[in-house]
């Protein structure tokens, strides 16, 4: 690939940011995959789609989103997780699992509570990131004529592929700015495969209109915390 593609499991946004040599004005599409929670299923637990968020914006911005994003977690008193900071993920909160079980003193849920957090973290997206964008893949399950649903992994591929060639192809044609990529850091998505995409719409008008990717832990990364609240 005649692009500058690296690679990096760096921690934190500024420490990713630093390694891989951005500028302040570079713009960031960070992409949060969900694996099987996002995924909806029939009542006999048939995987039937599934999607992927990202949310994109530059540097400078995700800079100031990452500092208030944090501080509008600790506000509402959120523990910190492995990475030493409080990590928002949708899944446990519109269940109220842990930490996200707010309790009133008779027990009951603090809707308010909840619905305050919510709101705070939808602000900060709404005055920091420019774009939002949503992809999905459908597994064309249909019990009639036995044809079974594809599996976890080639709907992972249609989405990732989905995101890649809409960053390629529109939002590099909105901008007219190579991009800078930022997937989360997960088992089922290696990073092999992002890059293997990365090499295919590397080449004639497009080439080189992806910078630089990078993999994360979105617990690192609010900005991937983000998209995970966009999904």
């Amino acid at each position: 690939m005649n692009a500058l593609v690296r690679s990096s499991a760096m921690g934190g946004f500024a420490e990713l940011a630093a390694g891989l040599c951005w500028r302040a004005d570079d713009l960031i599409m960070s992409v949060w995959v969900q694996y099987d929670e996002s995924g909806e299923y029939d009542a006999n637990g048939n995987l039937l789609n599934m999607t992927v968020g990202g949310c994109v914006t530059r540097l400078d911005r995700w800079r100031q989103f990452d500092g208030e994003w944090t501080q509008a977690l600790l506000d509402e008193g959120m523990p910190p997780s492995a990475s030493g900071k409080p990590c928002f993920h949708m899944t446990d909160f519109e269940a109220w699992q842990p930490p996200f079980d707010f309790k009133l003193p008779d027990g009951s849920r603090d809707k308010a509570k909840h619905n305050r957090l919510l709101n705070a973290l939808l602000d900060i997206m709404l005055k920091h990131i420019e774009g939002f964008h949503g992809y999905g893949a459908i597994s064309q399950f249909d019990p009639a004529v036995n044809f079974g649903p594809m599996t976890h992994h080639a709907l992972m591929n249609d989405c990732i592929n989905g995101a890649i060639k809409h960053a390629v192809l529109d939002i590099y044609d909105f901008y007219g700015e190579p991009l800078n990529l930022v997937f989360a850091k997960q088992k089922h998505i290696p990073e092999h495969l992002i890059a293997g995409y990365l090499n295919v719409y590397d080449w004639g008008p497009a080439e080189g209109r992806i910078k630089s990717h990078a993999t994360a832990r979105p617990m690192d990364v609010p900005a991937l915390q983000a998209a995970d609240l966009f999904v």
